[in-house]
């Protein structure tokens, strides 16, 4: 077992995945197989141990194959209640952000003069700084991160970040 920088409660089944190949000692062959272009040994070390809580999008689009992405959003329990009836398989994966669903319905609200009004009514206090990080999204000029993607997933579901 490695150390780890939280309670194992606390991580992800993504996390818990890395974990597990980590405890088979099996960590560099993975990455050198299926990462090494991506990501640094250091780095995915972080994540598997939960120093570092959300990977990267491209990370999380880079172990698509192996982990579902909204897997590293939650807890096992959590993902059980969540995708219970749900098959993964159904879904059309999309590592283009701008084929998601949730863009899509973002860029709608956006064309029609709604996204302003929509931040306002949910968000109260916080709608023009997420007005700005919707915004400054769809324009190109900044991604979502995967924090973001969580604190959104009230609105917008987590899966469909990452779904046509």
């Amino acid at each position: 077992m490695h150390k780890l920088y939280c309670p194992k409660e606390d991580l992800s089944v993504g996390q818990l995945f890395l974990l597990d190949i980590c405890d088979q000692r099996k960590i560099t062959e993975f990455w050198r197989n299926n990462l090494e272009k991506e990501t640094d040994l250091s780095k995915l070390m972080k994540i598997a141990t939960g120093f570092v809580q959300y990977p990267t999008l491209k990370l999380i689009y880079c172990m698509s194959k192996f982990v579902f992405p909204a897997k590293w959003f939650y807890k096992p329990e959590e993902y059980e209640q969540k995708y219970k009836k749900i098959s993964e398989n159904t879904f059309q994966f999309t590592e283009n952000f701008r084929e998601s669903i949730n863009y899509k319905i973002i860029e709608n609200m956006f064309n029609e003069k709604k996204l302003w009004k929509y931040c306002e009514d949910r968000y109260g206090e916080k709608s023009k700084n997420k007005y700005v990080i919707l915004y400054n999204f769809l324009n190109g000029r900044n991604k979502i991160s995967a924090k973001q993607i969580k604190e959104l997933e009230s609105d917008f579901p987590v899966e469909n970040w990452f779904i046509k």
